[in-house]
Formats: C-alpha cells, structure tokens, sequence
C-alpha cells in the first residue's frame, strides 16, 4: 500500500473538505436527502467549508488528517478533546471517513 497520512494544512484543506464531501455522498445515500447531499457537493459549498476549516486550523482540541493512497485524497479523520465533562484528558473520534474505492483494504488497522 502506498499511502500517507497528512495533518490538515493550509495545503491540503481543499482535498480535505473535496474528499469529505464526496464521502458523505457514497456513505450516507438513501439515508440522508439527495438534495442535501447534492447540496455539499456544489462548489459554493465546498469553497464555503474550505473557508471555515481554514479558520479552525489554530484550534488547539481539534486534529485532522487526510489520507492519500498513490497521492490521491481517499479519506479522512477529525480527532479532539472529548465533550464529555467526566473524562476531560480523553481524546476521541469526531468524524473518520473513506471512499468507497480504499474500504476493506486495510487503512483503518494498526
């Protein structure tokens, strides 16, 4: 496997919220409205939550990463402070998504 995890940067932060989106599309169709998901999609949107993930980047309880297999954006990973007030030192997973074309080949093991 040829691939690279990438901590989200002001480099990558389009291939980012470009392989978010389209993920959303594969993952959550006949689940979440077509409209909707269509809606993420357009480029309005996309350069919409390109700006917002630029203004996130300084936020200190918020990590996130892009993978790419062959240099390509496949997937992605938010990790962040848990919002449970019991466990203030824990960490947790807020979003991980893959396409469709990387599922079941073995990015998510250790």
């Amino acid at each position: 496997m040829n691939y690279n995890i990438e901590t989200l940067n002001e480099n990558n932060i389009e291939e980012y919220v470009r392989t978010n989106a389209f993920a959303w599309k594969e993952t959550y169709k006949g689940i979440v409205n077509d409209e909707f998901l269509d809606l993420i999609n357009t480029e309005e949107e996309i350069q919409k939550s390109v700006e917002k993930q630029k203004a996130q980047l300084q936020n200190k309880t918020k990590k996130r990463f892009l993978l790419k297999v062959n240099n390509k954006p496949v997937g992605n990973l938010s990790i962040g402070t848990s919002v449970d007030e019991n466990f203030p030192n824990i960490g947790e997973i807020k979003a991980i998504y893959l396409l469709e074309k990387v599922k079941h080949q073995g990015y998510g093991k250790i």
